[in-house]
């Protein structure tokens, strides 16, 4: 959500993996067709297509910037409980 908040694309690096791979289900769980609906209508917004690849390598791309982000915010136990209670 963190990423999707940002005007601007994240960098879509198709080669960013390092060999490990998660599953859909233990990242977003219960809130899969939430996360999905979210990630669609920022394509639409952005005049980027909806099909299952695009909203795969965009999924990734929200999800490499969305950690870079955190990183860069969370330095302590209150930095996360400020993103937090936000």
């Amino acid at each position: 959500m963190l990423s999707l908040a940002e005007p601007n694309l994240p960098e879509v690096d198709i080669d960013a993996t390092d060999g490990s791979e998660l599953h859909r289900d233990t990242l977003m769980g219960e809130w899969d067709p939430l996360i999905v609906a979210l990630l669609e209508e920022w394509c639409i917004a952005n005049e980027i297509g909806t099909d299952n690849n695009t909203l795969v390598k965009y999924f990734r791309a929200h999800l490499n910037r969305g950690v870079r982000l955190l990183y860069g915010r969370v330095k302590s136990l209150e930095d996360l409980a400020n993103l937090v209670l936000c």
